[in-house]
């Protein structure tokens, strides 16, 4: 029989409180919020999750084990339909060697392929639709990455080179990216570091794009933005709170006249690092911290620290966010003056698998990772586009299958979107939610959602 206590009771100064019950093995069996039961858990003879069903999203998942503990299986129903089956294999070694996924009917197959004698992967294939991309891996004596290769079928998609900068003298090198090369001599991107790694000067074919400069606390106080045609500086307190964002006209040189100034204000004695204003409007917040405004974003609500609604421009238009057990974004509905829109999501872990919009937009997208766990690419409309990423991980171009760039991104140093240019920038440009250090982007709000 369950424990009949509740072993663990969190509740919010917002007024939200989780409740954990326990068996008596001192296994969580059930979790509620606000008292309602939101997720139920079982466990198999080993004490291993077996089963957990989520009443908020109206699924339960399965779990099966091999005999050393591995996750080999698992599927996740809702009601008698199968949302999703995945199956992990692994070699001799240990390591994993393949998944299968089958997400509503549409199977994908990953496959690892190790270099002899290591651990370190020489390939990366995923089938689907008789259709394969294949990403493979170069390295050097150090076994730093050197090159990789992404095809699409027969069709080389993206060619990517490095070069690495070397050390304190010339008998050392460092794994620092000096160079990467997309594809041929026309499009490479170097890189220049403080003495501490911090990125000083990024070149696209020689020239300066953007540069950088830090404060002793490795704080960034200036960039200069090629892409943006701006200079910003950047100023803040002795605790680290940004001040003052100041823009100017673009040069590496000495700086002109101020444009513009963005404020940031903290005036709660309680709580110094709390952003009250931003550009002169006050920013409130509920009795835990999250803002209930921000910006031209208000009525913000919110079930723990999860964001459950947002209303814009107003009371008239808004977005309901669901979430799972782990907190994981799972549907957002969206009502804008455009028309109503319907996303549902469905995931691996925080991967999004399958992306459904239904209504003002209709689409319907498959995404795709490599062996790291990176989005690389996504099928739309039975369509196959792949990502081309710069060292910190920004997607910075899309490609179709032909290995022509459809798709280019252009950002500053936060990741606001500077400019989004090529002959799909207008459909797949938009329709891509990936974009700043591979982050979902949510274009109602403007913000990224990791």
């Amino acid at each position: 029989m369950p424990c009949s206590c509740i072993c663990s009771n969190a509740k919010l100064k917002n007024g939200f409180y989780v409740q954990n019950v326990y068996d008596e093995l001192d296994r969580v069996i059930e979790t509620k919020y606000n008292g309602v039961t939101k997720f139920t858990y079982t466990y198999n003879g080993n004490g291993q999750l077996y089963s957990m069903t989520d009443a908020i999203n109206s699924t339960t998942t399965c779990y099966e084990y091999d005999s050393i503990g591995r996750l080999i299986r698992a599927r996740e129903m809702s009601g008698t339909t199968k949302k999703l089956g995945v199956q992990n294999l692994y070699d001799s070694l240990g390591r994993p060697s393949s998944s299968v996924y089958d997400i509503e009917g549409f199977t994908e197959t990953y496959a690892i392929n190790y270099k002899a004698n290591s651990n370190l992967i020489s390939s990366f294939t995923l089938n689907r639709d008789s259709v394969t991309t294949t990403k493979s891996y170069t390295y050097d004596k150090f076994d730093r990455l050197y090159q990789t290769t992404l095809d699409h079928g027969a069709a080389r998609i993206l060619l990517k080179g490095y070069s690495y900068l070397d050390g304190a003298t010339s008998a050392k090198t460092t794994t620092l990216v000096n160079s990467e090369i997309f594809n041929d001599v026309s499009t490479v991107y170097s890189y220049e570091y403080d003495a501490v790694g911090n990125i000083t000067n990024v070149k696209f074919n020689g020239v300066s794009k953007s540069s950088y400069e830090y404060d002793a606390l490795n704080q960034l106080t200036r960039e200069n933005n090629a892409y943006a045609n701006q200079s910003c500086t950047y100023e803040y307190d002795d605790a680290g709170n940004i001040l003052y964002k100041r823009t100017y006209a673009y040069t590496t040189g000495t700086l002109g006249l101020v444009q513009s100034t963005i404020s940031y204000g903290y005036n709660n004695a309680n709580w110094g690092d709390l952003l009250t204003s931003y550009a002169g409007s006050a920013i409130t917040y509920d009795a835990i911290g999250n803002p209930t405004n921000w910006k031209n974003i208000a009525g913000l609500q919110w079930q723990g620290r999860n964001l459950t609604y947002a209303s814009l421009d107003g009371l008239d238009y808004g977005i309901s966010y669901t979430y799972n057990a782990d907190g994981i974004r799972t549907r957002k509905y969206a009502w804008l003056p455009s028309g109503n829109t319907d996303f549902n999501y469905i995931l691996d872990g925080s991967k999004i698998l399958k992306e459904t919009r239904t209504g003002a937009q209709n689409a319907t997208l498959y995404y795709y990772y490599d062996d790291a766990g990176s989005i690389t690419g996504f099928t739309y409309n039975n369509v196959d586009y792949y990502f081309g990423k710069n060292i910190q991980g920004d997607v910075k171009y899309i490609y179709d299958t032909t290995g022509a760039v459809v798709v280019e991104y252009a950002y500053d140093a936060w990741g606001n979107i500077l400019s989004t240019t090529g002959s799909l920038a207008s459909t797949i440009g938009v329709i891509n939610p990936f974009r700043y250090r591979s982050y979902y982007y949510d274009s109602e709000t403007g913000v990224y959602h990791s």
